[in-house]
C-alpha cells in the first residue's frame, strides 16, 4: 500500500534536515551541555568511587588490639591509695575512699551511657570538695609552686617562708594528715575510663607536704646546733618509699609523671638535709637516709599509659567525627562543628580504626624511646622517630601523598595532631642521674670527703656511682663546689647543667 504523498514529503524534508545537521554538526549550546553532562557525571562517579573508598576501613593491627584490650589489675578499694586520693575533700569524719568511688561510678556511668554529655547538677555536686585544700595567696610563696627546689636549699627557704608554711599546714591539717595516711596504703590505680576529659587530681597537697617536711628538717630555733627532726627524716622515706611503690606498677601518664616530680623533690630535699647535717648525724640516721634515695625495683612500665592515651584518643574520635550519616544529621540540626560543608568533607575521609592503627603504631614507637637505656637513646630516637613520621601526611613521595589523600586523609591529619611533644623518658633518665648524685654526695660526706678532695674521690668510685646519661664519672666544678651533670632534658630542666652543692663535712 503506497503512502499518502503528504507523508512522504515530511520523510524526506527530515530526511534532509538530519543530512543537514550531520553536515554542519550540533549546535554550539548543545555540544556544551553534553560535555558538561559527562562532566558532571565522571565528577560525581569519582566522589562516588572516593566516598565509596573510604568506607572501607581496616581491620586493627596487633598493636592496636593489645592497646584496645589493655586491662588493669585488680586492687582492692581498701588497698587502692589513688581512691583515697581521689576523695580526700570527704566531709570531716567521711571516708575518702567511699567517697572516691562514688567519684568514680558517677564518672564511669556517665561516660559509658551519655559520652560527651556534662556533667548534671548532681554529678558537679558529688565532685565539690567539702574540705578544700587552702593554697597560697598570689605571690606569697611564689604563687602555689612552693619551694623553687632547683635553684634553692629547701630546708633553708622553709625556715625562711615558715611562717607561711604553718600557716598552711594549720589550714590544710585534714587534707595533710588524710594524705599521710593513704600513703601508708599498698597499691594505687587510676580508675576513671580513659577520656580526655577525666576528672584531674590536684596534686597540691603532696607538695605542701613535702615542703613541710622540709620545714621539720630545719634547725630547731630554741638551741642553736640541734639535730634535725629524726621524725621528719623518717616520713621523708616514708614518702619516697610510698611514690616509689607507686611506680612499681604499671600505670597512666598522669601518675607516672607526678610520681617522678615527688621523687625528684624528695632527692633535692636530702641534698639540702646533707649539707647541714654533720657525720654523727648522718650515721644516726642511716636507715632512713637510706630508704630515701633507694633506686626504683623496677623500670617505669609504660605499657598501661600507652594504652590509655589509645583509648583516650579514640573515645574523643568517636564523639567528634561520628561518620558521615550522623554528621549530616548533625548537621540537619545545627550542631555541626567548623560548618555543615567542613564537617561532612572531615567525616566523609575519617576511618576510625585506620586512624586508630595509625595512632596505635604511633605510641608503640613513642613506648619504645621511652623504654630505651640513656646509651641507646640516640638510635632509637632516630629509628622510632621515622617510624613516626611515616604516620604523618604531606611527604615529598608525589605517589605517596596522592595514595595518603585518597585514603583516611583526615585521620591521618588527626593522628599526626595528637602526636605530643614529650620528653618524658629523658625525664626519667635525668632524674636517676640526680639520684645517683645524691647518692655519690652522702657517701661523701659520711666518709668526711673535704672538697678539695673530690676529684680524686671520684676517680676512685665504683663504676655503680658512675653518671648513667654518659658512663662516665660525674663532673665536678673546683670554683663552685658543685656535682653537676648535663641532662636530657633541658627543656623540663631550664638548664644546661644540673648542678648538687657540696660542703665540707
Amino acid at each position: 500500500m503506497r503512502k499518502p504523498a503528504t507523508s512522504i514529503a515530511r520523510t524526506g524534508e527530515a530526511d534532509i534536515k538530519a543530512q543537514s545537521i550531520r553536515a554542519t554538526g550540533r549546535p554550539l549550546w548543545r555540544r556544551f551541555l553534553r560535555a558538561l553532562a559527562w562532566l558532571l557525571f565522571i565528577a560525581t562517579m569519582a566522589v562516588f568511587v572516593f566516598v565509596a573508598w573510604n568506607r572501607i576501613d581496616e581491620p586493627p593491627t596487633e598493636a592496636a588490639r593489645l592497646h584496645a584490650t589493655e586491662t588493669r589489675r585488680m586492687v582492692a578499694d581498701s588497698d587502692n591509695a589513688w581512691l583515697a586520693f581521689a576523695g580526700l575533700g570527704a566531709a570531716p569524719g567521711g571516708d575518702p575512699i567511699a567517697l572516691g568511688r562514688r567519684r568514680v561510678e558517677a564518672y564511669r556511668a556517665r561516660f559509658e551511657q551519655f559520652p560527651g554529655r556534662p556533667a548534671d547538677a548532681n554529678e558537679q555536686e558529688l565532685f565539690t570538695d567539702v574540705v578544700t585544700a587552702v593554697k597560697p595567696e598570689a605571690g606569697a610563696v611564689d604563687g602555689d609552686a612552693l619551694c623553687p627546689e632547683r635553684d634553692t636549699d629547701c630546708i633553708e627557704w622553709a625556715h625562711s617562708h615558715s611562717r607561711v608554711l604553718v600557716h598552711l599546714r594549720n589550714a590544710n591539717a585534714v587534707l595533710l594528715r588524710r594524705f599521710e595516711v593513704l600513703s601508708h596504703l599498698p597499691d594505687w590505680q587510676m580508675l576513671y575510663p580513659a577520656s580526655a576529659d577525666a576528672p584531674r587530681l590536684d596534686t597540691f597537697i603532696p607538695r605542701l607536704y613535702l615542703n613541710l617536711l622540709a620545714l621539720g628538717l630545719a634547725p630547731d630555733e630554741s638551741t642553736t646546733g640541734s639535730p634535725r627532726d629524726a621524725a621528719a627524716l623518717v616520713r621523708l622515706a616514708d614518702t619516697a618509699e610510698f611514690w616509689r611503690r607507686v611506680r612499681s606498677q604499671p600505670q597512666d601518664l598522669d601518675t607516672i609523671l607526678e610520681s617522678g616530680r615527688q621523687l625528684e623533690t624528695a632527692y633535692w630535699i636530702f641534698s639540702a638535709w646533707l649539707d647541714h647535717a654533720d657525720i654523727k648525724q648522718i650515721e644516726a640516721n642511716m636507715e632512713s637516709v637510706n630508704r630515701v634515695v633507694q633506686p626504683l625495683p623496677t623500670p617505669v612500665d609504660w605499657s598501661v599509659a600507652m594504652a590509655a592515651e589509645y583509648q583516650s584518643f579514640a573515645h574523643t574520635m568517636a564523639q567528634e567525627l561520628p561518620g558521615p550519616v550522623a554528621a549530616l544529621g548533625r548537621c540537619v540540626s545545627g550542631s555541626a562543628k567548623g560548618g555543615c560543608l567542613r564537617y561532612l568533607a572531615m567525616n566523609a575521609t575519617y576511618l576510625p580504626q585506620a586512624t586508630l592503627n595509625l595512632r596505635a603504631g604511633q605510641l608503640a614507637a613513642i613506648q619504645q624511646i621511652l623504654e630505651s637505656s640513656p646509651t641507646d637513646l640516640a638510635r632509637v630516637e632516630q629509628e622510632a622517630g621515622a617510624a613516626i613520621q611515616a604516620t604523618f601526611p604531606l611527604p615529598d613521595d608525589g605517589w605517596l601523598l596522592l595514595r595518603q589523600t585518597s585514603y583516611n586523609f583526615s585521620g591521618r591529619i588527626l593522628a599526626a595532631m595528637a602526636v605530643p611533644t614529650f620528653d618524658w623518658g629523658r625525664r626519667e633518665h635525668d632524674r636517676e642521674a640526680l639520684r645517683r648524685l645524691v647518692v655519690l654526695k652522702w657517701g661523701a660526706r659520711a666518709e668526711g670527703v673535704h672538697a678539695d678532695e673530690m676529684p680524686q674521690y671520684l676517680r676512685v668510685l665504683d663504676s655503680s656511682f658512675n653518671n648513667p646519661l654518659t658512663g662516665q664519672p660525674f663532673n665536678w666544678d673546683r670554683q663552685q663546689h658543685v656535682l653537676h651533670f648535663s641532662p636530657l632534658s633541658e627543656n623540663y630542666w631550664k638548664r644546661k647543667r644540673v648542678e648538687v652543692s657540696y660542703t665540707d663535712p
